[in-house]
């Protein structure tokens, strides 16, 4: 109160002491960086000085200072960039390679400067290297082991080199990166741990590589493992080079070979390299330090032109070009990391940089350095940042990049660097010339000459290119000649002119312009052509194969000449070969006497391959060349792929049509499938069509023999949104082509693409029931839409997809649209009839009622004839209600008018035939767009199908699709006649409505295949799994050859007759009598067919274990459903006599669910509707290879791999006596594998292990030592002798046996190899509480110390001692004085692998361990344990079995040997403690329960004593009377304090009846089945918990809803969580439910759910503003702060008005913390705005400002509050508030002086002491 009173006074004046003066003085700048460290006058006077010149106006620099910015101070000494004078012979410099040559490095380095490093500098071993291959008389065999620089170096390495030599009339830098030279300052004592250093491979050994480090006396190893990082980055794979450059890591420098050379070794893994750095400056002088060094470095002093820093015990200077921000950003006292550039050796001055490029270098190249920018580029608005006198200009770039342009690029003329035409600030247009790597900068150009400049780099210019150049020497082989300052090009001798030239010195002088072609363009050169017949033509010039077509004229130079003929060159590389006959129409003509190297030839093209790159070439022009051609000589029309053109028909063949495209000439073929995607329509195009029609829009598809046409609108309608492929190059991974069906395999289908490309379809790919189908379904030549799966480049294929999944998106308009095309089409077709029956057939329309007269009945229905003599003809199923007989006449209705078989199809039905007639064209029996009318359909064609509407509409016919998509080839059996659909009317096509199923709007997404009765009409005989797999797999690989055409149209027909003369039909439900009972199957008789019911189709539900078929006997009359039709192999024939004899047999099902309907449900397909998680009935075929085969339906099979099969290990060793064939279980799918079959367990679960989870596994081997177990998909681990048990005994290998199944925990998984997992049988791992730790585990050296004794196992005896396995990968050795006192030397009968001893630790040194085994040594350490006092001893739990815990899970043991049961007095019930789970329930939470009373205890004690078995006394033999008088005493101490928890689950059966509303005891019930993995005993608690616990507590139920949702989110499925949750909001407040799932989630990382579960709750939840704080913390957590933001203005929306102050509040706060401070302190500006009342909200904002550490923007705030009017209370706060800042951040006289204010404050409001 004393200090309160001080420093806000109540009242009155402040009465100072006369004898003490109160002096003002002058507020302190605290932006201002002071150097404390300047003691001598000469740094202060330059240091005014300096600052006197920072004020100078010419400069710029003076300026007002801003609040908060800060004042730079100059230093003593300039801070500049590296210059030309002040480089040095021997002077070390870090570099970065920018360009490989053959035989030189160029190195960029600091300050722009450049070097250049010669081969032979690069490392002695590889000069040797070099000396040996320039010696050599084998250059070859050298050769191979010898790398050149480009596989060396590539441009951005960053490597330290030593200068030799400086040239400075050339400004010439020669440079070393031999390790002796750069690192010739460092010594052997120097190479500490983890220090960073440059070397060079010098050999290759067979487990690593030798290193030069350049350091005397020491050489480094690397290992492969250490150098496969690296390797796998850097070289893709290769091994590394001798002389390959390395930054290497020290990892073990203290090894030695001998008293001369220490090995060190080292690793090159980038992130290590990355993160290395300098720590410590112990044994270090500036001699040691090497370019490229890493420190971590502390400002000294801000400066004008830097940073002056501090790093180990040396200074150095930081340019602000070194900087990756601005100077404003750095502080006194601020740490930053570093990088050592260079030591100038003079004055010793340490230059480094703080570049990301360089601080965070790896040893691999930085790719992409300056993003977003080319060279070349050229930028409108170049922002000045910077400019320099002598230097130049900075400017800001895009992407954040820096540029710098020197004094000679700012213009053409000669301009001053400080004009005001370049001032800061100012914009300018720039082009991007070069980088400098090192210095982070992008090198650019104001001259006006480079900005119009054409090229900036060879590969800039395209070969063909027009080029100018200037002449630059002459030599032997050529001319050299310059296109720009950078880019040289040559020009070869052959290609001077035309004709040789004897002295081509006198015709090219230096300097000359010439204009020159651009002939072959490479990564490293240029090459032109100057001759005049190539510049000047006007021929095709050809730069690729592709781009040659047949007949084409070329220009071409001969470059080789044979006597078999002559090789012609053209543009880039292009050749073509013309052959003896085809140079001269002369014959034996010598072609070596007619032509010469270099002479200029004209010929055309006869034959190109562009797949070979072979082009045939002919010389003749004669009369014969120029009759086969129709297109003049000169002429450059070529067709261009996916080009439409105008043709003229020739003449019609079998199979297409001759076409010629005008005006060219070209010939082509339309093959008749190519007319139309409908293949109605291409039939009736092909008839229509007659010699010289002309067709408007024809495109080029491909061109092999002939050149391919089409007329597909698919294909069309693709080459106007060019997405038609023009190579292999332009094929990607799920990119959608339309495509023609080419040719079919026995699995698989070719589909043809414009340009010839063909892609694979394998049957699995496309939607069909059977694979036998896929002939009949897709023809050759159908339109077909393919989704790309696959692209192999190196084999030069790819495969796809046809399935509606891939392909169909789900728009509906789709099939709107092919079906309006069908339809115009299909008219257009009409009115071109002129002649003949069709032209009479005009005359009748679609709907139309006609008077018929029958003429014929068939089987299939009726013939009949019109008045007209017209032949039409009916279905049966179009005859319903009609009485037919020949000569009958009958009213009938106009279906469909056939041109192609000229008859017409009509339908006889008088209810439709009466509506018809009944109809009345007015606006209400119209169907309007948009409206769902019921409709019956009338036709199913495959393109359209034809229903009548009914309601008001009714007797109106109506067109709908019949398929969703091109793709769907069983769309149209979907349809049956008579059957009812509903239609939802969307368009009208010439008076006629046309609409979809409305079952497709209502389900867009649904791509799976509709499957119903009428589709199962192609089914084929169901094929055995495994026979099936091996064909496929057999067939996968081959995708190159097509297959000779077969019979496939006579199987159809074969297959199409035996299904029209089945008495049953598919959907019928009908008597059928069984008359053999199978092992898989009923064989019935139904109608006098012969028929099947699969045992899959006899329940729909069905007890685990059940056989359905055994209740069934012959001779039984049931009821069936026709589910399908089956294919059968018939049985009069010999398969290899008739193997195509097949036969159909109706496929039934006896299952009630599809007994109640005819319609039958959609036939699953397993990768379509078959879903993990799902629980299916399956049926038990075989047990083989470790897995259980089941049958799920006719048609689908699964597997059970053998952990999924049982959690009883005693099921598991014999699973085919407890699963027979034919017997049915509720399986559940775990998932799908590519073959389709389903992958099942009856677990309930997917058994995968996992690190820290218990598992099951089988044994393989058993060892003295050790065993191997097999875990469940390939996993296999291991299980060292010293984790079988937790108590030790002689040889516990051996009470296990190969193929025994265990419970194993384990502990680590190998990713790389799945067998060499980690595993534990230790019961202490896998049940912690009801374990019993004798022998506790050794994991490390830290679990032990000298004098400890334990026991360990022998693991291997040898002459001079014995090795004791104390733990994993723990050996440790006793010698033979230490084995025994009467043994000399160890005996293997004595101490055999697997004995069990006690050890006493004698000494630890490193890694090796000695022990003693001497009875005496060990009874002594136990002698000075036991006299230990008896509080430090801890008490360990009692053993419940000497072999529970053996890990062998044969039987889980009885309740009755559990040796204590505990249970509470029912008096203390009331009294147990309540648990709050407030967020989110966890299971690590250490639960306590309520503890039993010792009476209790005492009751329970003298029960179990009674029940004492001699077997249970039996166990107890092995223990010690010692042992055993203190595990009971320990057990009665813990009686007597009540801390007994309960072992059993009977214990918590007592428990939980005593205290059935406590959640506590609940979840340490539920918890205790979850450590013994008993997933669905856990949920059966919960369960039991939510019955038992009281209505009324509310709370405590609400804590086991939240450990069950847990439960289900760790162990369970997404469906069994969807269930709790739903069940979890129905019984408690939802909003709490929602807030504790969402915990969950984030907690468990599934961030994915977590945001959509929040989704749902701002819908539900959107007034509840803690939810949308929530959210919106949950997207700071997670980094996206655009998403959050977004969020806030969603929450505006929708909470209410008084909520949105909190809310922004809340959400500034998140930024200050998580986002921007400066947004978040803009947020809180906006709200005082309007709220500047609101002292909380001034709180909050001085609070988040203060953990910001802006001290000056706190002091403005509360300056800024003491002068609003609050009430006095409120300033109060705020005073004190201000004091206690000012005590933490501020000193005595800012402390003063906010008291100072105080008091003005109090005289201000009028208080004056009385």
């Amino acid at each position: 109160m004393a200090s309160e009173s001080v420093n806000f006074p109540r009242g009155g004046r402040f009465h100072q002491n006369k004898d003490i003066q109160v002096h003002k003085t002058e507020e302190k700048d605290l932006f201002t960086v002071h150097n404390k460290e300047e003691k001598e006058d000469k740094s202060r006077k330059r240091d005014l000085k300096g600052i006197k010149r920072l004020a100078e106006p010419e400069t710029n620099v003076t300026k007002k200072c801003k609040p908060g910015s800060v004042v730079l101070k100059t230093g003593v000494g300039k801070i500049e960039p590296l210059h030309f004078q002040e480089v040095n012979v021997g002077m070390v410099i870090l570099g970065c390679v920018q360009k490989v040559d053959s035989y030189t490095l160029r190195v960029g380095l600091p300050g722009g400067l450049k070097g250049v490093v010669p081969i032979t500098a690069i490392s002695d071993a590889y000069k040797e290297q070099l000396e040996a291959l320039a010696n050599t008389s084998d250059p070859p065999n050298v050769l191979e082991n010898v790398s050149g620089l480009k596989d060396l170096f590539t441009p951005g390495m960053i490597l330290p080199g030593q200068v030799t030599d400086v040239k400075a009339f050339k400004r010439h830098i020669t440079l070393s990166i031999n390790p002796k030279d750069v690192n010739h300052g460092v010594s052997s004592k120097n190479l500490q741990k983890d220090i960073i250093v440059f070397g060079c491979v010098s050999s290759c050994e067979d487990h690593g590589y030798m290193v030069d480090l350049g350091v005397k006396g020491s050489c480094a190893f690397l290992a492969n493992k250490e150098a496969k990082p690296l390797i796998q980055a850097l070289t893709e794979g290769n091994p590394l080079s001798v002389g390959q450059s390395l930054w290497c890591q020290i990892v073990v420098p203290e090894s030695s070979q001998s008293n001369e050379t220490r090995t060190v070794q080292v690793t090159v893994d980038p992130k290590k390299v990355k993160q290395g750095k300098v720590e410590s400056s112990s044994g270090l002088v500036m001699s040691n330090l090497v370019p490229g060094m890493k420190v971590m470095a502390h400002v000294k002093e801000v400066r004008e032109d830097g940073l002056s820093v501090s790093f180990l015990s040396y200074t150095g200077t930081i340019h602000k070009t070194h900087l990756p921000g601005s100077l404003q950003t750095y502080h006194k006292k601020d740490k930053i990391s570093a990088c050592i550039l260079y030591i100038n050796p003079t004055s010793k001055a340490i230059s480094l940089s703080a570049l990301s490029s360089l601080v965070e270098y790896s040893g691999i190249p930085v790719k992409n350095q300056f993003s977003g920018l080319s060279i070349g580029d050229i930028i409108d608005k170049a922002e000045v940042s910077n400019r320099l006198k002598k230097g130049g200009l900075y400017f800001k770039l895009p992407d954040n990049n820096k540029g710098y342009a020197s004094v000679r690029h700012l213009s053409d003329a000669i301009v001053d660097v400080m004009a005001d035409s370049f001032k800061t600030g100012s914009s300018h247009r720039v082009r991007v010339i070069d980088y400098n790597r090192l210095d982070g900068l992008v090198l650019v150009s104001l001259k006006e000459s480079v900005l119009k400049q054409r090229f900036m780099l060879s590969t800039d210019i395209k070969p063909g290119m027009l080029v100018d150049c200037t002449v630059l020497g002459i030599n032997d082989n050529g001319v050299s000649v310059n296109v720009t300052d950078k880019i040289k090009a040559f020009i070869p001798t052959i290609h001077l002119a035309d004709i040789p030239i004897k002295k081509p010195e006198k015709r090219f002088t230096v300097g000359k312009k010439l204009q020159c072609r651009a002939l072959c363009v490479r990564e490293s050169s240029l090459t032109l052509t100057h001759k005049k017949s190539l510049v000047k033509t006007k021929l095709s010039i050809v730069t690729s194969y592709e781009d040659v077509q047949r007949k084409m004229e070329l220009d071409g130079v001969i470059v080789m000449i044979t006597e078999k003929g002559v090789l012609v060159a053209f543009f880039n590389d292009v050749k073509g070969w013309a052959t003896r006959k085809n140079i001269s129409d002369e014959e034996d003509v010598n072609p070596t006497e007619l032509f010469t190297i270099g002479q200029m030839i004209r010929c055309w093209v006869m034959r190109c391959s562009p797949e070979h790159q072979r082009i045939s070439l002919s010389f003749k022009f004669g009369p014969a060349r120029l009759k086969i051609d129709k297109v003049p000589s000169t002429k450059t029309c070529v067709l261009q792929l996916g080009e439409t053109y105008k043709c003229k028909v020739l003449r019609k063949i079998t199979d297409g049509i001759e076409i010629e495209v005008i005006p060219s000439g070209y010939s082509g073929f339309i093959p008749m499938m190519y007319l139309s995607d409908s293949e109605d329509l291409c039939t009736l195009l092909m008839n229509q069509l007659s010699d010289g029609d002309e067709l408007d829009r024809v495109m080029f598809f491909s061109k092999k023999t002939k050149n391919i046409f089409t007329m597909k609108k698919t294909q069309l309608d693709a080459a106007e949104d060019e997405a038609i492929p023009k190579n292999f190059s332009s094929l990607k991974v799920d990119k959608i082509l339309p495509g023609v069906v080419k040719s079919h395999k026995e699995y698989s289908m070719f589909v043809e693409f414009a340009g010839g490309l063909r892609g694979l379809v394998h049957s699995r790919k496309i939607d069909v029931f059977k694979k036998e189908d896929v002939p009949h379904l897709f023809k050759e030549g159908q339109s077909v839409m393919f989704k790309v799966t696959r692209v192999n480049s190196e084999k030069n294929n790819f495969g796809g997809s046809l399935t509606l999944r891939d392909c169909y998106s789900g728009n509906i308009d789709t099939s709107l649209v092919q079906l309006k095309q069908y339809l115009v089409d299909r008219t257009e077709c009409f009115r071109n009839v002129t002649s003949g029956v069709c032209k009479q057939m005009k005359s009748y329309k679609v709907g139309s009622v006609v008077s018929i007269t029958i003429t014929d009945i068939t089987t299939k229905g009726i013939i009949c004839h019109f008045d007209d003599n017209i032949p039409g003809y009916a279905t049966k199923d179009h005859l319903r209600g009609v009485t037919a007989r020949v000569g009958g006449k009958h009213d009938a209705l106009v279906l469909d008018i056939l041109l192609t078989k000229s008859c017409i199809e009509v339908l006889l039905d008088k209810s439709v035939v009466h509506n018809v007639k009944k109809l009345k064209d007015t606006h209400q029996s119209k169907a309007k767009v948009g409206q769902v009318i019921k409709a019956e359909v009338l036709l199913v064609k495959k393109d359209y199908v034809l229903v009548e509407l009914r309601n008001h509409a009714a007797g109106r016919l109506a067109y709908i699709p019949a398929r969703k998509h091109i793709n769907d080839v069983l769309g149209p059996h979907c349809f049956s006649t008579d059957e009812l659909r509903k239609v939802l009317i969307k368009d009208e096509v010439e008076g006629i409505p046309i609409g979809v199923l409305h079952d497709w709007c209502t389900d867009k997404t649904n791509t799976k295949i509709s499957v119903t009765s009428a589709q199962i009409k192609m089914t084929s005989k169901q094929k055995s799994h495994k026979g099936e797999d091996n064909k496929e797999e057999d067939h996968e690989e081959d995708t190159t050859d097509e297959d000779d055409d077969d019979d496939d149209a006579k199987k159809s027909d074969s297959v199409e007759k035996d299904l029209f003369c089945c008495p049953v039909k598919v959907g019928q439900i009908v008597e059928a009598k069984i008359t053999k009972v199978r092992k898989f199957q009923l064989d019935v008789d139904v109608k006098g067919v012969k028929g099947r019911v699969h045992i899959t189709e006899v329940a729909d539900k069905i007890k685990n274990g059940a056989c359905p078929l055994l209740k069934y006997q012959p001779d039984k009359l049931i009821t069936v459903t026709v589910v399908g039709m089956t294919t059968i192999q018939c049985g009069r024939y010999m398969p290899i006599s008739r193997s195509s004899h097949k036969k159909i047999i109706p496929e039934c099902s006896i299952k009630s669910s599809k007994l109640e309907t005819a319609k039958l449900k959609k036939v699953k397909e397993v990768k379509d509707n078959y879903q993990v998680g799902d629980s299916v009935v399956a049926f038990v075929s075989e047990f083989s290879h470790h897995n259980l085969w089941m049958m799920v339906s006719p048609t689908v099979t699964g597997r059970i791999y053998e952990l999924n099969i049982s959690e009883d290990c005693t099921v598991l060793q014999k699973p085919e006596l407890h699963f027979k064939p034919g017997h049915g279980y509720n399986a559940t799918v775990v998932g799908i594998d590519e073959d389709g079959k389903l992958e099942l367990s009856l677990t309930g679960h997917k058994e995968i292990p996992a690190e820290n989870c218990v598992t099951r596994g089988r044994i393989l081997q058993v060892h003295n030592c050790f065993l191997l177990i097999q875990l469940a998909y390939g996993y296999r681990g291991s299980v060292c002798i010293t984790d079988t048990r937790d108590s030790f005994r002689d040889s516990p290998c051996e009470h296990y046996k190969p193929d025994d199944f265990v419970r194993c925990y384990v502990l680590k998984i190998n990713k790389k190899n799945k067998t060499k997992c980690v595993l534990s049988l230790r019961k202490s791992r896998m049940c912690p509480s009801q374990s019993y730790i004798t022998d506790p585990e050794v994991t490390c050296l830290s679990d032990l110390k000298k004098g400890q004794v334990l026991r360990g196992y022998i693991s291997a005896c040898q002459p001079e001692g014995v090795s004791v396995q104390l733990g994993r990968k723990i050996l440790a050795h006793a010698d033979n004085k230490h084995l025994s006192g009467h043994t000399t030397t160890p005996t293997p009968a004595v101490f055999f692998p697997g004995k069990c001893v006690k050890v006493k630790i004698l000494s630890l040194k490193g890694k090796t361990i000695e022990i003693s085994l001497k009875e005496s040594d060990i009874e002594m350490a136990q002698k000075r344990k036991a006299e230990m006092p008896e509080d430090t001893k801890v008490p360990k739990k009692r053993k419940t079995s000497v072999d529970s815990d053996s890990g062998v899970d044969l039987k889980r043991e009885s309740d009755s040997d559990t040796e204590m049961q505990v249970l509470p007095k029912p008096s203390e019930v009331a009294n147990v403690p309540r648990l709050s789970v407030s967020s989110s329930f966890c299971w690590d939470e250490d639960f306590s329960l309520p503890t039993p009373s010792a009476a209790d205890q005492m009751e329970n004690s003298d029960e179990e004593t009674d029940d004492h078995s001699p077997g249970r006394r039996k166990k107890l033999k092995y223990l010690t009377p010692k042992e055993e008088e203190e595990m009971i005493l320990a057990y009665e101490r813990r009686q007597l304090e009540g801390d007994l928890a309960p072992q059993t689950a009977d214990d918590f059966d007592r428990l939980v009846l005593q205290s059935p509303d406590s959640s506590l005891v609940w979840l340490r019930y539920m918890a205790f089945h979850l450590e013994t993995t008993e997933i669905d005993k856990a949920r059966s608690v919960a369960e039991r918990a939510l019955k038992t616990i009281s209505f009324r507590e509310e709370q405590e139920k609400m804590n086991v809803w939240v450990a069950y949702l847990n439960l289900e989110n760790m162990s369970g499925t997404p469906e069994s969580l969807k269930k709790v949750f739903d069940r979890a909001v129905q019984y408690n407040e939802p909003i709490k439910v929602y807030q504790q799932l969402v915990s969950i989630y984030i907690k468990s990382g599934k961030l994915e759910e977590a945001e959509q579960l929040y989704n749902t709750m701002v819908r539900r939840f959107s007034l509840y503003k803690d939810i949308w704080l929530g959210f919106c913390l949950f997207f700071f957590n997670n980094n996206r702060l655009d998403s959050a933001r977004k969020l806030l203005q969603r929450s505006l929306k929708s909470l209410g008005k008084k909520d949105h102050v909190e809310m922004i509040s809340k959400f500034a706060q998140m930024e200050f913390k998580h986002g921007e401070a400066e947004r978040g302190r803009t947020m809180f500006e906006s709200i005082l705005v309007n709220y500047p009342k609101r002292t909380d909200l001034w709180s909050v904002f001085i609070d988040m400002v203060v953990k910001t550490g802006d001290v000056s923007a706190v002091r403005q705030l509360f300056e800024r509050i003491i002068h609003l009017k609050f009430s006095t209370r409120k300033m109060k706060f705020f005073f004190k508030k201000y004091v206690e800042f000012e005590k933490k951040y501020g000193d005595n006289t800012t402390v003063e002086q906010v008291k100072q204010k105080a008091l003005d404050y109090v005289e201000s409001q009028g208080y004056v002491e009385n």
